[in-house]
């Protein structure tokens, strides 16, 4: 198993951020690039697998009240990330998210198997 830890999404690619298409683009552009050489970092290399069973663990920076729902879907250009660090299409993966305990500056906590 393969443990890899990234920052939160930005609040902005959160389906209630903004509603400008070129900034939320760029945001995602720059999550996923962020995300990809973050996994590379943490050893993650091209696979041939059937699948991909990923544990996602969102640790937010404070208390405030979150909806997992938004995390997740703040959370697809990191996803993307994922996928090509991979190398594996990301409809291959099995994912179950999880929203943890707060953690200073926030992070997301992936756990990664070959199935």
């Amino acid at each position: 198993m393969t443990t890899i830890r990234l920052m939160m999404p930005p609040a902005k690619l959160s389906p209630n951020g903004t509603r400008n298409r070129m900034e939320r683009h760029r945001l995602a552009q720059k999550y996923k690039s962020d995300c990809f050489h973050l996994a590379r970092g943490a050893g993650v290399r091209p696979i041939s697998a059937e699948g991909i069973k990923m544990t996602l663990t969102f640790h937010p920076a404070t208390n405030r009240r979150r909806d997992l729902d938004n995390l997740i879907a703040a959370f697809k250009s990191g996803q993307d990330g994922l996928s090509l660090a991979f190398d594996v299409d990301d409809s291959l993966f099995d994912v179950t998210h999880i929203l943890g305990d707060v953690t200073p500056g926030g992070a997301v906590i992936v756990e990664v198997s070959a199935r």
